[in-house]
């Protein structure tokens, strides 16, 4: 195993996902797609713990961009720990980070970053991050740094 070239603790949320026999492809490894399904699960447990809400309203962002570096392969049977903080906050988005490792953190698969933008599907417009939601994310994310 190696030792992943990033400090974990600087991620606020850990994630645990146990790889599905439907996430491998034809050469036993978790398909590259697949691992924009795990960030999103991780997405949704960063949001939860967050705003304290599952309800789907709540979710109240699109996805815009997101960027995978892939480092060594997931196989069946692994579970694996999505690590995640918000890096950026701008005026009507936020960047996430992503460490994907071995539950025990001595081994990096992938490191990702993605693009949030705040949207209004009313209107179908994006929409400003509003102060509130600011004033939180700047706390949660500051309770790994206390």
């Amino acid at each position: 195993m190696t030792t992943p070239a990033i400090d974990l603790s600087t991620y606020t949320v850990h994630c645990d996902v146990e790889v599905r026999f439907s996430d491998l492809d034809a050469m036993g490894h978790v398909n590259n797609a697949t691992y924009l399904t795990y960030l999103e699960q991780g997405r949704v447990d960063y949001w939860r713990r967050l705003t304290g809400s599952a309800d789907l309203a709540s979710f109240n962002f699109i996805l815009a961009r997101v960027a995978i570096d892939y480092q060594r392969p997931i196989e069946l049977c692994e579970r694996v720990a999505v690590n995640l903080r918000v890096s950026e906050v701008g005026h009507k988005s936020f960047v996430v980070d992503y460490a994907l490792t071995s539950v025990d953190g001595t081994t990096l698969h992938a490191t990702a970053r993605s693009v949030q933008v705040m949207f209004d599907y009313t209107s179908r417009q994006s929409c400003p991050v509003d102060e509130t939601l600011r004033a939180r994310i700047a706390a949660f994310e500051g309770q790994r740094r206390s």
